[in-house]
């Protein structure tokens, strides 16, 4: 707009007294530039978010329910910072799952949302521990915890399928079975804390990809709803003793073979041609040819 001294003074006027102000550069004959100035104030996040998930335990996960924070908006569209006792933690997405450390803490998430003033806030109760026979995550019996620091580092509880590995298997693969060809297999060892890696050198390509037992417990799939959990393995030794200390071999409806003659394999090697087996109908432990046919029954350590 191009305007005189008097174009100025009516347009200064009206300009200057509106909401939001305009500030008026130029002289008369030039081109006047107005600079609007608008502040515009950020909506605050209100409503509720909540935490579903029907366990608080470590294993099980955690989801921030959005629907009732206001305005709406789909899960990308909010930040989420999960914490422990009031900690930040390592979570920033919709599902958190909880872990060992997390016991006996309060689990709480705040939910944000850029160009959003405030965040919404719930916390879940505190994160209770496992005992022994309850069920674990993944619907197997726990039977095994860990008394030092989440065992190994990774882990604090070991939990046992529900059933057995349906059938009697052998320890090792037909092609690894009889005179020339048995094949040792390195590196097992006896200990709690051994029977993941045990199993992975066992099914290794070098080793004994096929090898019946181990190969068994990786394939198994718990039943509908816990079949998305695919980290089970053939316990050593001692962790497959602990079921027998745990006395969760003994209680009913637990579907462990208590007839004495049968025993199950463990996924530690005595030797080349044997490896270490137990039977559950009085704790004795032996170790069998490894073309034996046994029980197997698959954990998971978490």
């Amino acid at each position: 707009f191009t305007g005189t001294a008097i174009d100025a003074a009516a347009i200064q006027t009206v300009f200057s007294s509106g909401s939001p102000a305009a500030v008026i550069q130029g002289t008369p004959g030039a081109t006047l530039v107005f600079t609007l100035t608008y502040t515009v104030a950020q909506v605050t996040l209100s409503g509720t978010v909540s935490i579903d998930g029907t366990t608080i335990k470590a294993g099980h996960t955690l989801t921030a329910n959005i629907a009732g924070i206001i305005p709406s908006a789909s899960a990308s569209d909010y930040t989420y910072q999960w914490k422990r006792g009031g900690v930040d933690i390592s979570a920033n997405s919709q599902t958190y799952t909880l872990t060992a450390a997390d016991e006996t803490k309060i689990i709480s998430v705040a939910v944000s949302r850029v160009g959003y003033a405030g965040s919404v806030t719930d916390a879940t109760a505190t994160v209770t521990p496992y005992t022994v026979g309850d069920t674990g995550p993944a619907g197997g019996i726990i039977y095994y915890v860990d008394s030092g620091t989440f065992g190994s580092g990774t882990w604090k509880y070991l939990e046992a399928a529900r059933a057995d590995i349906s059938g009697t298997l052998t320890w090792a693969s037909p092609a690894f079975i009889g005179t020339g060809a048995w094949k040792s297999i390195p590196g097992t060892q006896t200990d709690i804390g051994t029977g993941a890696a045990n199993t992975a050198a066992i099914l290794a390509l070098a080793a004994d990809p096929n090898a019946p037992a181990a190969k068994a417990c990786v394939n198994y799939r718990a039943p509908t709803p816990y079949n998305t959990f695919d980290d089970w393995f053939l316990p050593s030794k001692d962790e497959l003793n602990a079921m027998w200390d745990s006395g969760i071999t003994a209680t009913s409806g637990n579907g462990f073979n208590t007839t004495s003659g049968y025993f199950y394999w463990s996924s530690s090697e005595f030797n080349t041609v044997g490896a270490w087996e137990q039977t559950f109908s009085n704790g004795d432990k032996d170790y069998f040819g490894k073309n034996s046919t046994n029980c197997v029954r698959a954990v998971r350590a978490f």
